[in-house]
């Protein structure tokens, strides 16, 4: 399991419903124009954890039918409640999914040992491999590599996706860990965390430059670090235009430009305002100019 994979963003209709059109567009939009190798599908960046079960369903469904075996796919399963996070893991082996992440529940100031048997039993009873998705930006747990270790050593737990800028942790765990898959969940650090060896990453921002970090991945691979560098760069001035404005419905403004769908978060996140869409329109500019530079 290596490669560039897209955390892809949910569309929504102007009803606040799953829009399945415009998911069909997208999952299209990065195999055809970003050609990732996959994509995680209800993720942080999907707004998951404001939808009910049945619209992460619907999204699971639709991507999966709509990739058709094209790419490699993940669904983020992580829920406070147990069962769940159980019943959309099942969902999506169904679907033809190849792993499932999860966040530690969170709320509640759980103890480090029920965070453990909480991913345990979620383990015992996963049809597909688990990845830890540790991000403690949003979750109030940071894993520790005694916790990683801990937790690798059930046969279902094979890897993690690291959103975390702990890179002194990460570097012990690609060497602590060798058999582990690591994904790096922050884009602005992919080219640092491929130089500690990681497996590749998941990303929000390959909604629309997935290109760029697909392109970064291979140069790397052949030791071209100066070139894999610039495009980190140029991969950074995206995130820095996009997160002036919020990087959510910035993204989403971006791929509304490009015809994939009306660029709006679901409540309670604003709908997308004019500066956002002055931005992406920026960005979108950039996109192209860097592209077409290479041409």
């Amino acid at each position: 399991m290596k490669g560039i994979h897209t955390a892809l963003m949910t569309m929504f209709d102007t009803n606040g419903q799953i829009d399945k059109e415009a998911t069909r567009k997208l999952v299209r939009y990065n195999l055809d124009h970003c050609k990732v190798d996959g994509m995680l599908a209800c993720g942080t960046i999907g707004e998951m954890f404001n939808m009910p079960m049945g619209m992460c369903k619907t999204v699971l469904e639709t991507v999966a039918d709509e990739n058709n075996k094209c790419g490699k796919l993940f669904a983020n399963v992580g829920a406070n409640i147990f069962e769940d996070a159980v019943e959309l893991a099942d969902f999506a082996y169904e679907m033809g999914y190849s792993g499932v992440s999860l966040v530690p529940p969170f709320y509640y100031k759980y103890t480090t040992q029920e965070i453990i048997d909480y991913y345990r039993r979620f383990a015992d009873r996963s049809k597909l491999p688990v990845f830890i998705y540790n991000i403690p930006g949003f979750s109030p747990y940071a894993f520790t590599l005694n916790d990683y270790e801990t937790l690798f050593k059930h046969e279902q737990i094979i890897g993690t996706k690291f959103s975390h800028n702990d890179y002194s942790l990460l570097e012990r765990l690609r060497l602590r860990c060798p058999e582990a898959v690591l994904f790096t969940g922050f884009d602005d650090y992919l080219f640092f965390a491929l130089t500690l060896g990681t497996d590749g990453a998941i990303g929000g921002s390959y909604n629309i430059v997935g290109h760029w970090a697909k392109e970064l991945f291979d140069e790397m691979q052949k030791g071209n670090y100066n070139q894999a560098l610039a495009i980190q760069h140029n991969i950074c001035t995206v995130l820095e235009k996009l997160g002036s404005v919020g990087l959510f419905a910035g993204i989403k403004a971006v791929l509304a430009l490009e015809g994939v769908g009306i660029g709006n978060c679901k409540t309670p996140m604003s709908p997308t305002n004019d500066a956002q869409r002055a931005m992406a329109k920026e960005v979108l500019e950039f996109i192209q100019t860097v592209d077409a530079a290479k041409k």
